[in-house]
């Protein structure tokens, strides 16, 4: 059985509330609210960059669009001008006027008709700037956001920073006072029950939580040496009890 001096077996309970208030600053950090904000702003933000990238691509496909239907008007423009020329100079003979005067009119109207498809290609592509630049607003936006809330974070948790710090080092001063086999002892009923491993006994009282023990063990622990830690066999605690 392992042996310590009942002071530091009573160290471990003032080694226990460390370990506690060192559990519990840990969650509070991990627990901040703006560290769910940032988690949210972060999504939005990865999101939108999707977002950035099919807009991109959506004002690029929109952009060949336009030039497309600008090379079409142009080479309807350039044939029309071409044969209204001929038109014009007069050297035309009255066999072929018909029908020079026939292509005219239907290259004036594929004219007319590709240039409103020139116009709207040009109205969706501007649709499409507008909306990657929202994005891009959006997501400047979102990095002021992000930048903000990473500064609180760091605040917050620096604070919460100092105060685990300091509770590790109260926690070393505390550990100093007890032998390694017992703190040894202690990490591993710790490790077993869930973070709980000592249990102060005082008559039949236990605390920081109740336990119910059998007249036998009992009997067990007053007839254990005080200097022998007892391991309770019923609720695989430490028992630490009065010097």
């Amino acid at each position: 059985m392992t042996k310590a001096d009942p002071a530091a077996q009573r160290h471990l309970l003032s080694l226990q509330e460390q370990d506690r208030l060192i559990a519990k600053l840990g969650a509070e950090r991990r627990k901040l609210p703006v560290l769910a904000t940032l988690d949210d702003l972060r999504e939005t933000e990865t999101r939108l960059q999707r977002d950035r990238v099919a807009a991109s691509t959506a004002v690029s496909d929109a952009r060949r669009d336009v030039s497309f239907a600008e090379g079409e008007v142009q080479l309807v423009r350039i044939r029309r001008d071409k044969q209204q020329a001929v038109l014009d100079s007069g050297a035309i003979g009255a066999k072929d006027l018909g029908n020079l005067q026939n292509e005219l009119t239907n290259l004036a109207a594929r004219q007319s008709e590709l240039e409103e498809n020139e116009l709207a290609a040009m109205e969706a592509l501007e649709a499409r700037e507008a909306e990657l630049a929202e994005i891009e607003t959006r997501l400047a936006t979102i990095g002021d956001e992000i930048a903000a809330a990473e500064e609180q974070a760091g605040t917050e948790g620096g604070e919460i920073d100092k105060k685990l710090a300091k509770a590790s080092a109260d926690r070393e001063t505390i550990a100093e006072k007890i032998p390694a086999e017992v703190i040894e002892l202690y990490e591993q009923v710790r490790a077993r029950t869930g973070a709980l491993a000592v249990v102060e006994l005082h008559g039949t009282v236990t605390s920081p939580i109740t336990l119910d023990f059998s007249l036998a063990e009992l009997d067990a622990i007053r007839s254990t040496a005080p200097d022998e830690v007892y391991v309770s066999d019923e609720h695989e605690y430490i028992i630490v009890r009065p010097s």
